[in-house]
This record gives structure tokens, C-alpha cells and sequence, in this order.
């Protein structure tokens, strides 16, 4: 009801494709917490595109050994939210992020390598979006959020991984 006429969808952060192992697990992606306001052009085109790719890496054993993934949008600082939402049938105001992001770290026989997406949130339909288009470092990201993503990495080899990435390693063509 919080996002009836609103003009935006609920844009979830964590897939229920991601969450097929129980029913409890997919019922728990529909959880209000886990969805930000998104214009549908956006959730539906640019986010989904980049939300592909990061499932076929999640779901190539011979890629990764293990793949942690962050997605969130921004909604801590005022200028960070792009607007508020209101319903016809609740009182809920909920932000809406300015910009989606998601970090992403990948460890594959005892290496470490990540990347990170960040997009504008609009109204634009971007359905042939290029995910190297919106790759940015780890690092990068850091600083437009103030979030330390992979803090309980040993020191050294967070500030490598952070620092830089190459979109070969990850399949992307620019």
C-alpha cells in the first residue's frame, strides 16, 4: 500500500530469484525492508541489466568461489534523496535514492577482486545499458557513499582490491 500510485515501483535489493532455497527465504524479498522506491524505467531497465550480470556471476561456479554483493541506493544524506514518496492509501513518505549502487567482491581459489556499479537514478529507459558503463572502484564508491565496504578484509589486500578493477577480470567489455 506504501507504493500504491505513488509512481514508483518496489525496487528490491536482494532478487527473489536470489532466494529460491526455501519459501521462507523468497517471502523474505518481499519484505518492505528490502525494497527502495524506483522509477520503473529504471528498475526495469539499467538496474536490471546490471542485476543480470552480477546473477551470472553468482550462478558460474568456475568464476567465483565465493561472491559477496552490496546493493542499496542513497538515502543518508539529504542531497543523496531525490524525492519522497506518498500513497493514496497510507501516510508513508519513503525516500527516494538519487543514485542505486552496488559493490561487488569476488574470491576465486584464494584472489580477491572487486568492482562496483553506480547509476543516476531516472526516469530514462536504458534498456541497452553496458555494465561497464557504470563500473566504478571500490574506492570510487567509498567516497560517494562514506560506507567502508569490505572493512574485515586483512588491510592489505582491501586497499588492493579497492583501489582498482579491470573489466576483463569480470567479463565486461567497455
Amino acid at each position: 500500500d506504501d507504493y500504491y500510485k505513488s509512481g514508483f515501483s518496489r525496487g528490491h535489493m536482494c532478487m527473489s530469484n536470489d532466494r529460491q532455497s526455501s519459501e521462507e527465504q523468497n517471502k523474505q524479498t518481499f519484505y518492505i525492508s528490502n525494497a527502495h522506491p524506483q522509477y520503473q524505467e529504471h528498475n526495469g531497465g539499467l538496474w536490471n541489466t546490471l542485476e543480470n550480470v552480477v546473477n551470472k556471476w553468482g550462478n558460474d561456479a568456475s568464476f567465483r568461489d565465493t561472491l559477496y554483493v552490496v546493493k542499496a541506493g542513497t538515502i543518508d544524506k539529504d542531497e543523496d534523496i531525490l524525492a519522497y514518496t506518498s500513497s493514496e492509501k497510507t501516510s508513508a513518505h519513503l525516500p527516494v535514492p538519487k543514485y542505486f549502487y552496488m559493490a561487488i567482491l569476488c574470491l576465486k581459489n584464494g584472489q580477491y577482486k572487486a568492482i562496483g556499479f553506480w547509476t543516476e537514478h531516472t526516469n530514462v529507459s536504458i534498456t541497452k545499458a553496458k555494465a561497464a558503463d557504470y563500473a566504478i572502484s571500490i574506492h570510487d564508491l567509498e567516497e560517494k557513499t562514506g560506507i567502508d565496504f569490505f572493512c574485515n578484509l586483512p588491510d592489505d589486500i582491501e586497499a588492493e582490491v579497492e583501489a582498482a578493477y579491470t573489466l576483463g577480470d569480470w567479463g565486461l567489455n567497455p
